[in-house]
């Protein structure tokens, strides 16, 4: 990538007017794959690469003990909103 290319992510296909030759790779995001446009590096990292990175050796058991919130330890809700069975 260069500091003139540009990404374009939408919903649909032909949302803006692009000719062809100019673009250089096209796809889909698929289910639970990850889409990263590293703006310093200047290309995009795959989606094999983000996970790579993120299951490296790290403390995980320790960062979960650490972070792990249960739903006992949630504060009582400030009100309860009862069921309406008649409108679900």
């Amino acid at each position: 990538m260069t500091e003139d290319d540009t990404v374009v992510m939408a919903s649909e296909a032909g949302v803006l007017e692009i000719p062809a030759a100019e673009i250089k790779m096209k796809g889909r995001l698929q289910p639970g794959k990850m889409f990263l446009v590293d703006t310093v590096e200047g290309r995009i990292v795959t989606d094999r690469e983000i996970k790579n990175r993120l299951q490296l050796p790290q403390a995980h058991a320790q960062w979960l003990k650490e972070n792990q919130i249960s739903l006992d330890q949630l504060p009582e809700p400030v009100r309860v909103h009862a069921s309406d069975h008649q409108t679900i």
